[in-house]
């Protein structure tokens, strides 16, 4: 064979790989782009709390038609929430290489439950490159948050857009990057107010049930006597959630943490610049979603029932939701100032009486007054709580002369009043001699000694550390651990 007919006959065989390879190409990259948008919505519905309840995936040649359905369960069956995806997938051919397939979808997000109930239009598009790189870019139309029904008061949503890149993948879980929002409050068709967020970053790990939004800087305005004006502004904003369901119990931590805010408006000294960061950490623990879910089933048919079969129900409900001990809490509210800071936390839990205590509530409900009071006295025995506080002392003291001058003010008395009450009320926040006041209402002079004596106990922590914890467990109440026996006066 000559050289000349080897190159024609090379050539050819290049020609029809090429051809081979752009005729098949759409076919592959279909098969490919098919089997990963499966599993990627199953990972999406396993990951965040939803069931696949509809997934239809139309594969042609060069596009496949999608249609899916995300339904949600646990809490979000609670909610009524649902997702939908419908669009068209093209897949990748020569001259869209390097990219394997493009989509632009119909996205839909609803939440059914009352009162709040939204329906939230938008758009997903992705590029799933060939080597594996993809860009995702979820966009959401305009839709509003009912805020009070009774004044029509309504929180309006602009269109809003987050985007994610595979580029961006850093090991500590995916990143969205989130576009500035601007939404208002509307009130009878006129704005109130509004809310402005700069643009910010969206960390998801094991879906939605962790994740960090962080927003360098956020904006609340409303209508004042002297026009529209900024009410508060906040620097370095995150908000954290974390959300984990265990053997059908429910568990879930929220955190708030700022860096300085600023209230224009405040009337206090300094009020411009008063904050310097706040955090505050909520958590709830032990839910029984099947008891949240029953209760939900009874509430919305709780029209069509009878009304002891409606309480029989309801209290059989409320002793299983009971029995798993559920917790809540707001952990930490801890504040920092310019004047100082200082920190509170309480909590509530169910112990092994709650249940008992509603069967008989909702059975024999207190008629009289001392009813009222004998049932008062077991709900302390039902329920373990806790309230925690601190603070330092230049915060202490800064309050202290806001209460002197509020005081003196209320009485009509002079500046120079203001200051000794300020002084009084430092000294005995400072050497806890507050505490023992605790103890002035008791008439037995046994009883008040002993009340005393427990309070000295209490002040050494407080005095060291200016800490105090008040604790309640199954009827036991005490102070930075020291037992203290109810009433004493607080």
């Amino acid at each position: 064979m000559s050289q000349r007919k080897k190159r024609i006959l090379s050539l050819g065989l290049v020609a029809g790989v090429i051809g081979a390879t752009a005729l098949l190409l759409p076919a592959i990259s279909g098969q490919l782009i098919n089997g990963q948008i499966s599993r990627q919505i199953q990972a999406i519905a396993d990951t965040n709390h939803y069931t696949v309840s509809q997934l239809e995936l139309n594969k042609g040649y060069t596009e496949t038609q999608l249609t899916a359905r995300l339904e949600g369960k646990d809490l979000r069956e609670l909610n009524g929430e649902s997702i939908t995806l419908e669009g068209t997938i093209h897949h990748g051919t020569l001259l869209s290489l390097p990219n394997m397939a493009t989509a632009s979808l119909d996205l839909h997000y609803a939440m059914t439950q009352e009162p709040m109930e939204l329906d939230v239009p938008g758009k997903l598009t992705f590029i799933q490159g060939w080597g594996g790189r993809t860009r995702v870019t979820v966009e959401a139309g305009e839709y509003s948050i009912p805020l009070d029904p009774e004044s029509d008061l309504q929180l309006q949503i602009a269109g809003t857009q987050a985007t994610y890149d595979s580029d961006m993948q850093d090991g500590n879980g995916t990143t969205l990057s989130l576009t500035p929002a601007d939404w208002k409050m509307i009130e009878r068709g006129e704005q109130v107010g509004g809310i402005n967020f700069s643009e910010g970053i969206l960390t998801l790990e094991n879906g939605f049930n962790q994740w960090l939004m962080t927003v360098p800087e956020l904006t609340v305005t409303g209508v004042t006597p002297m026009g529209v004006q900024t009410l508060l502004s906040i620097a370095d904003l995150k908000i954290s959630s974390h959300e984990q369901v265990e053997n059908d119990l429910l568990s879930s931590t929220a955190r708030l943490e700022t860096g300085a805010v600023v209230i224009p408006v405040a009337p206090i000294p300094s009020g411009k610049e008063f904050i310097n960061s706040l955090a505050i950490q909520l958590s709830a623990e032990n839910l029984s979603v099947p008891a949240l879910q029953k209760l939900l089933s009874i509430g919305q048919s709780m029209d069509s029932l009878e009304a002891e079969q409606g309480r029989d129900e309801l209290l059989a409900v409320a002793v299983e939701f009971t029995r798993h001990l559920p917790r809540f809490a707001i952990d930490s509210i801890d504040l920092d100032t310019v004047q100082g800071s200082v920190s509170l936390g309480f909590s509530v839990q169910g112990n092994q009486h709650t249940g008992d205590l509603l069967t008989k509530y909702l059975n024999e409900p207190p008629v009289t007054e001392a009813d009222s009071q004998a049932m008062s006295q077991q709900a302390l025995n039902a329920i373990n709580s806790t309230v925690s506080f601190s603070a330092t002392d230049s915060m202490i003291s800064w309050g202290c002369e806001h209460f002197g001058s509020a005081a003196a003010m209320a009485d009509g008395n002079p500046p120079s009043h203001a200051k000794r009450m300020a002084s009084m009320c430092q000294e005995m926040a400072i050497s806890g001699d507050f505490l023992m006041m605790a103890c002035d209402t008791e008439v037995d002079i046994a009883r008040k000694q002993l009340c005393l004596t427990a309070m000295e106990e209490v002040r050494k922590p407080w005095v060291e550390e200016r800490k105090l914890m008040f604790r309640l467990e199954e009827g036991i109440f005490s102070i930075n651990d020291v037992p203290v026996e109810l009433p004493v006066g607080l």
